[in-house]
């Protein structure tokens, strides 16, 4: 049984003012196909006072994390995601090279591969550079000591049995 369809408001947040008529047949046009096929995956069920609001596109996308100038920049249609992180100024040397991601407005999201094509980037986009794990450099002092302690007691247990064998077999 398809799902019921009370639909109590739309906004559609853009800087041109739309009549009652145009906003009604963006909505059937955008949701019609989705709705009518109860087979679809992109599928939902609305309740009374649901609201659907259709945003304009705000012709940017969003970098944030460790690039060099995060922020917001224009949107191009022929860039993707690495083209985005240079226009950023590149990775800060606190990146973190396999937590790069683009989200999408729709909600999914897509992380950067290497040896694969950069994910494309859409319009109202956010783009998530990770910073690397602080780990404490190693102490060579610290492990020298600790190998030697080691040998140390490897080498009484060894002493320990050579007396033994001596004193009983003797």
């Amino acid at each position: 049984m398809p799902p019921s369809l009370f639909i109590t408001t739309v906004l559609i947040l853009s800087p041109v003012i739309f009549s009652p008529f145009f906003i009604s047949q963006i909505v059937i046009n955008l949701f019609d196909k989705i709705l009518n096929n109860e087979r679809s995956k992109d599928n939902f069920a609305l309740l009374d006072s649901d609201e659907i609001i259709i945003n304009a596109h705000p012709n940017i996308v969003t970098l944030v994390g460790e690039v060099n100038t995060p922020g917001n920049y224009k949107y191009y249609d022929d860039k993707n995601l690495r083209g985005y992180i240079k226009l950023a100024g590149g990775l800060t040397v606190n990146a973190e090279t396999k937590e790069i991601r683009v989200s999408y407005p729709d909600g999914t999201s897509r992380q950067l591969r290497p040896f694969m094509p950069a994910p494309r980037v859409y319009d109202g986009s956010i783009i998530t550079v990770g910073t690397k794990e602080k780990t404490e450099p190693i102490n060579k002092t610290e492990i020298a000591k600790e190998i030697a302690s080691i040998i140390a007691d490897f080498l009484q247990i060894a002493l320990t049995l050579v007396i033994i064998s001596n004193t009983s077999g003797g």
